[in-house]
C-alpha cells in the first residue's frame, strides 16, 4: 500500500512569493543587461519549480517541467518560435521522465 505524502504549504508560499518577485522584477527592470536576464530566468525557474512541486508533489517532475519552461522561454527570447521546438522540448522531457522511471 502506497501512502501519499501531504503537500507542504511552504512550497506554495515559496512559489507565490517567487511569482510576486518575478512580477516586481519584470515591472521595474528592463531586459537590456545580462544580469537582469539571468535573474529573470532564475525567478521563473524557481517559482515554477515550487508551484509545480506543490501541485504534483514530485521533485523530479517539478524539475523537468520547470527546466522545460525556462528552456522554452529562453528559446523564445532567441526568436526560435517554430512549433517544432516545443515538440522537441516535450519529447526530450518525456523521454527523460521515462528513462528515470525505468531505473
Amino acid at each position: 500500500m502506497h501512502l501519499r505524502q501531504k503537500r507542504k504549504l511552504g512550497w506554495l508560499i515559496l512559489g507565490l512569493t517567487g511569482l510576486a518577485s518575478l512580477a516586481f522584477w519584470v515591472y521595474f527592470f528592463s531586459p537590456d543587461k545580462l544580469l537582469t536576464l539571468i535573474v529573470f530566468y532564475l525567478l521563473v525557474g524557481l517559482s515554477s519549480f515550487f508551484l509545480v512541486l506543490f501541485i504534483l508533489n514530485h521533485r523530479r517532475r517539478a524539475v523537468l517541467i520547470s527546466s522545460g519552461l525556462v528552456l522554452f522561454l529562453f528559446m523564445r527570447q532567441l526568436e526560435l518560435r517554430q512549433p517544432v521546438y516545443l515538440l522537441l522540448i516535450l519529447a526530450t522531457l518525456v523521454s527523460l521522465e521515462l528513462y528515470a522511471w525505468k531505473k
